[in-house]
């Protein structure tokens, strides 16, 4: 394959440069001017295949740190966020993880950290269970240890029973029937919902209702 033109547009919105590659087999790539210097391409260089795809790793890999870091400026994410991110967006395989490394390894990125905020974050708008803050965690992306590590030392600073107990004396203000059993049984709906175990919810029962 031979470069036979290269030029350059400005993305609109971006107000990026991008350089155009177009090869002889009417393919055009979409670079980095930082990529199209490291590889020195100019018209009438010739590229093999080993060499295309070096080039293709390097740009996305630029096109990936720069995309990681616009959205951890926007707000903090885990390593699993973003690699599926990439994956939705095409990014190769050995792209995500060698960017995601080069993240991790510059601190732009800490799973535990990121786990024990967002946790934080949750329990401060709701009290909410282990089941249910474990499952939000679940939804980032973070790994089964980090969660459980998280969990043990949120929940060791404020006990689940404290965290239920606050959570159904708020909801008691708002249950108007008189009926006992119907109290019981929309309160432990209520705590279900949270995200408490069967078990924490029949001791915040027995303390505040019977």
């Amino acid at each position: 394959m031979k470069i036979i033109f290269i030029t350059s547009f400005v993305k609109k919105y971006q107000k990026k440069i991008v350089g155009v590659v177009e090869l002889d087999n009417g393919e055009k790539l979409q670079l980095e001017p930082d990529t199209i210097m490291q590889f020195q391409l100019q018209t009438g260089t010739e590229i093999d295949e080993k060499t295309l795809h070096n080039i293709r790793l390097a740009d996305q890999k630029r096109k990936s740190l720069q995309k990681a870091l616009q959205l951890i400026s926007i707000r903090p994410r885990s390593a699993g966020e973003l690699r599926e991110r990439f994956k939705r967006e095409g990014y190769l395989e050995e792209t995500i993880e060698s960017s995601l490394s080069h993240l991790i390894d510059n601190g732009y990125l800490n799973d535990e950290l990121f786990a024990e905020r967002f946790a934080k974050s949750k329990l401060q708008k709701k009290d909410i269970g282990e089941a249910a803050l474990r499952y939000e965690l679940h939804k980032k992306g973070l790994s089964k240890q980090i969660i459980e590590n998280v969990l043990t030392r949120i929940y060791l600073e404020t006990p689940p029973l404290d965290m239920a107990i606050t959570a159904a004396r708020k909801k008691l203000r708002t249950i108007r029937v008189t009926d006992p059993v119907k109290r019981r049984r929309k309160l432990y709906q209520f705590l279900s919902q949270r995200g408490f175990s069967a078990d924490i919810i029949h001791r915040v029962i027995a303390e505040l209702l019977n």
